[in-house]
């Protein structure tokens, strides 16, 4: 469960680090990561009720982090190489974007 909750808190922060890397704006950043997070809950608890958007679940962090319910059935692979891949994909765009920026000014 505490690797699952890592890479869940890291996913989380690499999408924080490639939006910030890419428009330099912190509140802007802020503001977007947490817009997703809420969305990502929403796509995992509320939104799967109406049946017609029950593939939303899928597509949820939360869902990778808390199905399979990784604390009574040990940890979940498919979950930890979603979030795995996620974050790491995050945190490449992010360090190439980072790369390129002009941060003499």
């Amino acid at each position: 469960m505490s690797l699952h909750l890592a890479l869940f808190g890291t996913t989380f922060a690499a999408l924080a680090f490639a939006l910030g890397a890419a428009t330099g704006r912190r509140a802007f950043t802020l503001a977007v990561s947490a817009g997703v997070a809420v969305l990502a809950y929403l796509a995992n608890s509320v939104l799967p009720q109406v049946e017609a958007l029950a593939w939303t679940r899928r597509l949820s962090p939360f869902h990778w982090y808390l199905g399979g319910d990784p604390l009574a059935h040990g940890p979940q692979p498919t979950g930890l190489l979603l979030l795995l891949a996620t974050t790491a994909v995050l945190v490449a765009a992010g360090t190439w974007t980072f790369t390129r920026r002009d941060l003499t000014s």
